[in-house]
């Protein structure tokens, strides 16, 4: 019999666990015990998409995925797929366990994970392939977690996390999330000086578009760095029909450019692509001000006006990944450097 997948979103696969946990849950809960350390007594019941209260709306909106009950406590499973696993979730999974809670996060691959993510002593690590393995002949299989280039997302971010930018960005604060579009990305920042009102190098290596292609190897990475930017400051956007002056964060691309881009091209070329306006509030005077200041040369402003303005690499495949890393962290760390001896304004509160 061809084998075929049926369990093809995060609740199917997670209720198809329970039932498994259900029928024998014997290897599963050492498995548990093993990870974690503890011992959990005897096993009780399991349930599924249990709710809880959430202690801040007083409403039953946090769901734990699987919840097993045991003589000495609770012990909630928070399972994905390729669905993003972020610090928030794991706190209101924590929160709806209680005190005495343990927590464990299924996941198909573990070093798809942020470190900041499952820092929690209470909170453990598991993935498919050791839960798969705890019962004989489940109905629950390895195609109907990784089939049909399900996982795609997580497969990418576990190629972001084994770059190493955290070990090769030491001064940088680094982190793998997804971003608006729920792409993956790797995103490095640092600021420029001491103080609340620090600008700050932001940039990012990030799959291109606003969806995943259909297989792993069509994926194209750009890469981006730019100088920290407030569409609500007027420091930042000023209105160019009232004003002459250029605010701080065109001079921090000037050097970036004169500085930086023109004495290492990289191996990955600089996007000569359009910059686009902002959509956020005095971010709609973005264009125009990089039009008067910045001619011949508006490129260099895309990003974002509530986050960070500067240019973008053009489009690499995976075999190019690594490529586009030593192109942007001796850009980014050179234009941190050229920035130090320049007086860039605050941006105005």
């Amino acid at each position: 019999m061809t084998q075929t997948t049926i369990y093809r979103t995060e609740p199917m696969a997670t209720r198809a666990l329970g039932a498994e946990i259900r029928h024998d849950h014997e290897r599963f809960v050492q498995l548990l015990e093993r990870v974690s350390g503890k011992q959990f007594g005897t096993f009780q019941k399991v349930e599924c998409e249990v709710p809880h209260k959430d202690v801040e709306t007083e409403r039953g909106t946090v769901r734990l995925d699987v919840e097993l009950t045991f003589e000495h406590g609770t012990v909630g499973i928070e399972a994905k797929l390729d669905h993003e696993l972020t610090g928030r979730q794991v706190a209101e999974q924590l929160e709806a366990l209680g005190g005495t809670g343990t927590l464990f996060v299924l996941v198909p691959r573990k070093e798809s994970l942020g470190e900041s993510v499952t820092d929690d002593e209470r909170v453990h690590v598991i993935d498919w392939d050791e839960a798969l393995a705890c019962f004989d002949s489940p109905r629950l299989v390895k195609d109907d977690i990784e089939g049909e280039g399900r996982l795609l997302k997580t497969t990418v971010e576990a190629r972001l996390q084994a770059l190493g930018l955290r070990q090769r960005m030491p001064d940088w604060d680094v982190r793998v999330q997804r971003g608006d579009g729920g792409m993956p990305s790797i995103v490095f920042e640092r600021a420029l000086h001491d103080g609340e009102d620090a600008k700050w190098i932001r940039g990012q290596i990030q799959v291109t578009g606003r969806g995943m292609p259909p297989h792993l190897d069509d994926t194209e990475f750009e890469g981006f760095v730019g100088i920290s930017v407030s569409h609500l400051s007027e420091a930042d956007f000023p209105d160019p029909e009232h004003t002459g002056d250029a605010p701080s964060w065109i001079r921090a691309l000037e050097v970036l450019d004169d500085e930086v881009l023109t004495k290492n091209p990289g191996r990955v070329a600089v996007s000569l692509g359009s910059a686009g306006n902002g959509r956020k509030g005095l971010g709609k005077h973005k264009l125009r001000l990089a039009k008067r200041h910045l001619t011949g040369r508006t490129h260099l402003a895309r990003g974002y006006a509530d986050w960070s303005i500067g240019p973008k690499t053009e489009p690499v495949g995976l075999d190019d990944l690594d490529a586009l890393v030593e192109t942007m962290i001796p850009w980014s760390n050179a234009w941190y450097q050229a920035l130090q001896g320049t007086a860039l304004a605050p941006t105005a509160q």
